[in-house]
């Protein structure tokens, strides 16, 4: 059993929904009264049945699973084309997999059957797998030591690792990460000399220039140029990357569909059915434009630095500002996704170190300042009292004395008020309070 909560936010009735949803640009009032209407009368309208769905061939999972035509198959939340999908090919089928005595499956890199009870990042493609494959039940092996002592890994060890000594331009990248800079004369002329640290284990670190083209996937990072650290060489998608190799600091260009690293220009992967390729020959390298490149990592932090005026194809726009995107991966060395949580983007202005944040996670928040003191009375101005003032006075007053007289009248209603007589007789007794009374020192 479970439990959850969740709470739902529906657009304005009048937002236009995006044109890759409909080409007569109906607002999202009108399109979830197609699709209310169009559910009562048991009637399926393509169109409307696409609403919360970020594209036109993705619907709600228990229709899509009947829906799949022939040559395709249920893979990651939509119908996926088994021989070629956006640009990647695949090259199997139904009967392509049966002569090789195996079976078509939705799977992960590793030949993991796509599990829909587990929840995990998806990077899920059509392949042939032997009968009794195992389904996916577990993410990638983690990198050795994690999770991370915070004992030994605490916050002195963290501000030392990550001191900004030796440069004149620091800022936070989210709550564990820092970006220090400076500009300097480099070999062409002006470049930054830069230092990123990262608060876990080193399974990758990078920051780079977001793409700023209209419609740019992923908030920009599909299309980005950037420079990324990794701790090992030799990847492969099973098995990851070799650590007991020499890492390295390379520019790469993301691929302008697909996130993960083997599509990305530069990371050299063979372009194949086996490894999902799609560009027609091993995908192409670029030129190394750092240098000055150091690696240094622990079993707690670790950091990248180098030297550039260029990422790959994309310069430095040293006399201005850059929409900068940075990712860090602290938990394997498969060069997989960086997790919702260790990545962002931060407006960077190079000459004058002016930071604005602009995206997810936000950078740690400043200690809040010392409380204001008490705000003094309202004066009148005049130095006198307001009439306000009076008034209350005078209530309070009035309502005091009413209030004794009442008392006085029970207490002589009831015998609370000894007469001279009775007082001489009590005189010395101890005080007895009433039964049934509080009594309050």
């Amino acid at each position: 059993a479970r439990a959850w909560y969740g709470r739902m936010v529906l657009p304005p009735k009048e937002a236009v929904i995006p044109a890759s949803l409909s080409e007569n640009r109906k607002t999202f009032g009108t399109l979830r009264a197609i699709m209310v209407e169009a559910t009562l009368g048991g009637v399926e309208d393509p169109e409307a049945m696409s609403l919360g769905c970020s594209a036109p061939d993705l619907r709600p999972t228990h229709r899509e699973l009947s829906a799949c035509e022939a040559g395709t198959i249920f893979c990651w939340n939509r119908c996926m084309n088994t021989t070629e999908d956006r640009g990647v090919w695949y090259g199997v089928s139904d009967e392509i997999c049966a002569e090789q005595g195996k079976q078509l499956q939705c799977t992960d890199v590793r030949g993991h059957i796509y599990n829909s009870s587990y929840d995990r990042h998806g990077d899920y493609n059509p392949n042939c797998v032997a009968p009794g494959a195992p389904h996916v039940n577990s993410d990638f092996p983690t990198l050795p030591g994690y999770p991370t002592d915070p004992e030994v890994c605490n916050q002195e060890a963290w501000d030392a690792f990550s001191a900004t000594d030796g440069f004149e331009f620091s800022t936070a990248l989210g709550p564990r990460g820092k970006l220090m800079w400076n500009v300097v004369e480099g070999e062409g002329g002006p470049a930054i000399e830069s230092k990123m640290a990262y608060n876990g284990l080193f399974g990758y670190t990078s920051w780079g220039l977001r793409n700023n083209a209209l419609g740019a996937g992923k908030n920009g990072m599909q299309g980005a140029w950037v420079a990324m650290a990794l701790p090992g060489d030799d990847y492969t998608l099973t098995g990851g990357l070799n650590l007991s190799l020499p890492g390295s600091i390379l520019p790469y260009q993301i691929d302008e569909v697909h996130s993960r690293f083997r599509y990305w220009k530069g990371s050299g992967q063979p372009d194949s059915a086996a490894n999902q390729g799609r560009h027609g020959e091993p995908i192409p390298t670029v030129p190394d434009t750092l240098y000055n490149k150091s690696i240094h990592a622990t079993g707690c932090f670790s950091s990248m630095s180098f030297t550039a005026s260029v990422l790959g194809e994309e310069a430095i726009t040293i006399d201005g500002s850059d929409n900068v995107i940075w990712a860090a991966n602290v938990e394997n060395a498969y060069v997989e996704s960086h997790g919702r949580s260790n990545r962002g983007i931060v407006v960077i202005e190079w000459r004058t170190g002016a930071t604005e944040f602009r995206d997810y996670p936000p950078p740690p928040l400043p200690a809040p300042p010392p409380p204001a003191p008490p705000a003094a009375p309202p004066s009148s101005g005049g130095g006198g009292l307001s009439a306000a003032a009076i008034g209350g006075i005078v209530g309070g007053v009035v309502g005091g004395l009413a209030v004794g007289l009442l008392a006085y009248y029970c207490g002589l209603k009831a015998g609370w008020f000894a007469t001279a007589g009775d007082k001489t007789a009590a005189k010395g007794a101890s005080y007895q309070p009433r039964q049934g009374t509080e009594q309050r020192m």
